[in-house]
C-alpha cells in the first residue's frame, strides 16, 4: 500500500502532522508480507459485510 501513500496529494501545511503520521505507516508497512492487494472481489464483500448489519 505504500503506492497509494505515495499517489496521494500532499496535505497543506496546516496538516504537517498527519502527513508526518502517513509517512511513518507507510514505512512501517512497507514490505509487511501480511498484506494483499484489494481486488473488486474483495472491496464487493467488505461493502455488503459493512452495510449488512
Amino acid at each position: 500500500m505504500p503506492e497509494v501513500a505515495a499517489q496521494m496529494p500532499q496535505p497543506k501545511a496546516g496538516l504537517s502532522s498527519l502527513q508526518k503520521i502517513r509517512q511513518k505507516v507507510a514505512e512501517q508497512t512497507k514490505g509487511d508480507s501480511n498484506t494483499k492487494p484489494l481486488t473488486e472481489e474483495d472491496l464487493y464483500v467488505a461493502w455488503g459485510v459493512l452495510f449488512s448489519n
